[in-house]
């Protein structure tokens, strides 16, 4: 009777260890398919990259480490809520996602979603915009020159 129970209790050991190992598996697992899908883009940034503001674009775009670099944390941005209300929200490092203002040629003619793009660069100060072409969509991204540098300050989503 002694030895049925020691066995019982030595597989219900030996399955508990075996689940619990399992799981740290599983997870090791996940944690490396998430960091394999994150892509850090890193590149040569030249000394002079704000001279100008196209110049300094290119590379905003194209290097995450350096779009990040120039972006000044805490940000205030707006958006709209549910109701359509202009909101405003504060954006932490973390809560950050990378983003790209290259232009896409084709923008315009888009079947669906077009938008034209602009940027207007007035002295130390730059403001992408945005704007959908019979549709709602309604973004802008302003930069500011501080202390020789080009810096993202704030942005809107403001698309219905």
């Amino acid at each position: 009777m002694k030895t049925i129970k020691l066995l019982t209790f030595g597989t219900l050991i030996f399955t508990f260890l075996s689940c619990k190992q399992n799981g740290k598996t599983q997870k090791k697992i996940e944690q490396n398919e998430i960091l394999d899908s994150i892509t850090i883009n890193q590149i040569n940034v030249p000394e002079n990259v704000d001279l100008e503001f196209e110049v300094f674009l290119k590379y905003f775009n194209q290097d995450s480490v350096f779009q990040i670099s120039r972006v000044r944390f805490p940000v205030k941005s707006k958006e709209l809520d549910s109701d359509y209300y202009v909101i405003d929200k504060i954006v932490k490092k973390d809560d950050y996602k990378i983003i790209d203002l290259t232009i896409d040629p084709n923008s315009e003619t888009k079947q669906y979603n077009k938008y034209r793009q602009q940027t207007i660069l007035k002295d130390f100060e730059a403001k992408i915009e945005i704007r959908g072409i019979d549709n709602g969509i309604h973004q802008y991204y302003e930069f500011e020159k501080i202390e020789g540098k080009w810096n993202l300050t704030t942005w809107g989503y403001l698309s219905t």
